[in-house]
């Protein structure tokens, strides 16, 4: 894995100093392969955010495998990736033991800002794709990179999906990346109602919404709490393509997207909306035993 680490950082000239993105969430307490059928254990997610919170309650559903590309000394944050990791087990069939793979890129300064590299990034996707994950989410955002960009089109040419959530910055901001990436699915958020979240981005790369107001997720030590962001709406989306859901079972992954329209029954002569994109995705949480 190290030596796999320096080719790709002399191959596209990393020198992964610079954080590049930020949590695509308004967390409380922080600011910031082609797809085979693989039966009824559902399709393999890999998760770029922060570290996660291994043993937590809310993540028993999963089968977790993580890995590090946080530069060596710096402090790695939990809470983003554990809340984002529950609402993925939440959406896992209680028949299946879904496989999550976590890849932590966030270091948590002396100051308590967040930041992740292009380095850890694309070190992290790589990672993925040597694993031979099906979807992989992002739950983050930042300004448009060509290195990270060219990576998520490898992926994509093996036939990885690729989600990621518009981000937080309002209905003024610019584009945010991932998510504004050509062939990456957009995830804004919206409350049980399916109002969008005030906060949310909103554009022509918003491909569709998903609850992400208000809901309950995992929150540090073990316990829970209640927050908001299009961090939170991604997973959802993520889980329902990746075939975790009951009755959403697929396996052609170029048409993750046509899927996705089938879904909240959008048709050709309705506009793409830029607040919540093709419609709102409902899907009930798994049932517990």
């Amino acid at each position: 894995i190290r030596n796999r680490r320096a080719q790709l950082r002399r191959a596209i000239g990393l020198r992964g100093i610079e954080p590049v993105v930020s949590l695509a969430a308004r967390d409380v307490g922080l600011q910031v392969a082609p797809v085979m059928d693989r039966g009824p254990a559902g399709l393999r997610i890999g998760m770029v955010d922060t570290d996660i919170e291994e043993g937590h309650p809310l993540l028993q559903t999963l089968e977790l495998t993580e890995a590090d590309f946080v530069s060596h000394g710096a402090l790695r944050p939990t809470g983003h990736g554990t809340s984002v990791a529950s609402v993925l087990s939440r959406h896992a069939s209680v028949q299946r033991s879904p496989e999550l793979l976590g890849a932590s890129v966030f270091f948590l300064d002396s100051d308590g800002t967040t930041g992740a590299t292009t380095a850890s990034l694309i070190e992290a996707i790589d990672w993925m794709i040597v694993e031979g994950v099906d979807l992989i989410n992002f739950s983050l955002t930042g300004p448009p990179n060509a290195a990270l960009e060219s990576m998520i089109q490898s992926a994509q040419a093996r036939g990885i999906v690729v989600v990621a959530a518009v981000g937080n910055e309002g209905p003024a901001s610019g584009p945010l990346y991932p998510a504004a990436y050509d062939g990456v699915i957009g995830v804004t958020a919206v409350n049980a109602n399916g109002v969008p979240y005030r906060w949310a981005n909103r554009g022509p790369y918003v491909d569709i919404a998903a609850e992400g107001v208000n809901v309950l997720v995992a929150a540090p030590d073990g316990g829970e709490q209640r927050d908001s962001g299009t961090s939170l709406a991604a997973p959802i989306v993520s889980a329902f393509l990746a075939g975790w859901v009951e009755d959403a079972e697929f396996s052609a992954v170029d048409e993750a997207e046509n899927r996705l329209i089938r879904a909240v029954g959008w048709t050709q002569d309705q506009a793409k909306d830029e607040a919540i994109g093709y419609g709102v995705l409902m899907i009930a949480p798994r049932k517990e035993d």
